[in-house]
């Protein structure tokens, strides 16, 4: 194997400057700012989706659309940004075991979340983030994510 495999840069201060984004998109959440979350993007129409199980694959195919993850979404994003800034409840998305790699203006971080509204974690699971840096910022290119429901709702 080549000596440069699973060599990468990871600069310090580009680190922190990518933990800055990570700390700036979880208090968008619970602040409800849509407009800070939206600005952290690198733009309105990035690949923003979660993994889903093949019975609802097949079941959105049936009722809804026949190219169901066929084809890239649009508009994710704007809809999470949307729910952020019009929501009535607490909410927030916790992150736990953060994993940053950075190499040469990419990077990839890794996390377990939680997602939490009024206090009860409705689904949890793996999220992947992928980050250009663009213009000397950093920036999210790609939100993709599993989630698995609790099955508990908060009481409202």
């Amino acid at each position: 194997m080549p000596d440069y495999v699973g060599k990468y840069s990871n600069v310090p201060a580009e680190i922190a400057a990518i933990e800055a984004i990570v700390d700036k998109f979880q208090k968008a959440i619970i602040a409800h700012d849509g407009a800070a979350i939206n600005a952290l993007l690198l733009h309105d129409d990035i690949l923003f989706i979660s993994a889903a199980p093949q019975k609802m694959i097949d079941r959105v195919r049936e009722l809804q659309d026949p190219d169901y993850m066929k084809k890239r979404p649009s508009g994710q994003a704007q809809g999470f940004v949307k729910f952020v800034s019009e929501s009535k409840m607490a909410i927030e998305e916790r992150f736990y075991n953060v994993k940053i790699t950075e190499d040469s203006g990419f990077a990839l971080v890794v996390f377990d979340y939680d997602f939490r509204m009024d206090g009860t974690v409705t689904n949890y699971g793996i999220e992947t983030w992928q980050m250009f840096k663009v213009d000397g910022i950093w920036r999210i290119a790609t939100v993709a994510w599993s989630a698995t429901p609790t099955g508990k709702m908060p009481d409202h």
